[in-house]
């Protein structure tokens, strides 16, 4: 998940198979859990806490590359393939753990 100047956006497989963004106001569902090693990364205290956040990312929500490399949100959008196996093998590994517990 992230914060993109105002906007509460989720990574998705889309219908092409890929992962975008997108803004949560599409999609309805109930109360959700988070992953228990799911990150938080602040990159603009002022925009989260009204300031101007005018075309920049404001806050990241997610696996550990997602929030730790500042290139990786770029790199996912850009189809780079180090960046696009990081997030299908952690797909991979989210549905192999739903797998277990269901």
């Amino acid at each position: 998940m992230s914060i993109w100047e105002t906007s509460l956006d989720v990574l998705v497989c889309d219908d092409t198979g890929k992962p975008n963004w997108w803004p949560i106001g599409l999609f309805e569902f109930d109360h959700q859990t988070v992953p228990c090693d799911w990150e938080f990364g602040l990159l603009d205290g002022e925009a989260a806490s009204g300031g101007d956040s005018l075309n920049k990312a404001v806050a990241y929500w997610g696996y550990k590359e997602m929030v730790r490399n500042p290139t990786h949100h770029d790199d996912l959008i850009e189809r780079k393939p180090e960046a696009l196996r990081v997030f299908f093998d952690e797909l991979e590994r989210r549905r192999a753990e739903e797998g277990e517990t269901h």
